[in-house]
Formats: structure tokens, C-alpha cells, sequence
């Protein structure tokens, strides 16, 4: 059985320049693992702009080789409305016609202009505050967390 490992959260910052952390979510990402990882969203504020969807992509797989590139990827497929700048967005969207999903391990399966998509839509997300939490059980603990 696969579960989820990480998530990725974009929210407003909390505190002066976000030293207190993030004060509200707007876009949940998990990550889940099995033989492979998956990324999926999770959770979406109600803000136009996230739910703005001109696809339907569900789930992503990242590449091993070229990870760095797997949390970009996931803002675009899950919140495309953020990059509504970005003209190439709308042939993209023909290219991913009724698809749910984009394994970049898989060639066949990526928009042929998604390279292109991403270093436009580069400069936009580099602006997006974007926290991550990795998933670590207290049960079976001696102690739980205190407040340092």
C-alpha cells in the first residue's frame, strides 16, 4: 500500500518576511511513494486562480533524473491558472487534450511544448512562497515534540 511521504504547501507567509512560517495554505501537494514517486494535489483554497483549470491533470510522476524540475511541474499541472501569463499555456492545453496525468519518465505522455511551458512560467513561480513538510509519525515515540 502506497501513502504519502512530503507535501509541498504554498500559502501567505506568516511574520515579517515569513519567519513565522506559513499563516494559511492555498495549494497542497503531496507526494506519495510506492515503486515510484507521484505527486497530487491534495488540497486548493478558494481562490479563482487555483481553480481556474483549463486541464484536468490529477497526478504527475516526476522524473529521478531531473527532480529539480517535479514542484514547478506540479504548480503548472495542478494550478495552471497562476501562469495565465504565460502564452504558450493554451497550446499546452491542446496537447494535453482529456489527459489526467503526466509521467515525465514517460516521453509519450509530456506536452510537447511543456519544456517551453515551464522556463516561461520559471520567473512566476520563483515568486510563489512554497513550504515543504515531510510526514513523520509520533506514534510509537517515547516522546512527542515540545515547544522549543
Amino acid at each position: 500500500m502506497a501513502g504519502y511521504i512530503k507535501a509541498y504547501i504554498s500559502g501567505t507567509r506568516g511574520g515579517f518576511d515569513g519567519a513565522d512560517g506559513i499563516s494559511s495554505f492555498e495549494l497542497v501537494i503531496g507526494v506519495g511513494a510506492s515503486d515510484r514517486e507521484w505527486l497530487k494535489p491534495l488540497y486548493y483554497a478558494n481562490r479563482e486562480t487555483l481553480k481556474t483549470t483549463i486541464w484536468k491533470i490529477e497526478k504527475i510522476i516526476p522524473d529521478p533524473e531531473n527532480y529539480e524540475n517535479s514542484i514547478i511541474d506540479a504548480f503548472i499541472a495542478f494550478a495552471p491558472g497562476l501562469f495565465e501569463g504565460c502564452e504558450i499555456l493554451q497550446k499546452v492545453a491542446s496537447e494535453i487534450g482529456s489527459s489526467k496525468s503526466i509521467d515525465f519518465t514517460n516521453p509519450k505522455t509530456i506536452p510537447k511544448s511543456w519544456n517551453r511551458l515551464r522556463e516561461k512560467a520559471r520567473p512566476i513561480f520563483e515568486k510563489i512562497p512554497v513550504f515543504e513538510a515531510n510526514m513523520l509519525e509520533l506514534r510509537g515515540r517515547e516522546k512527542y515534540p515540545r515547544w522549543q
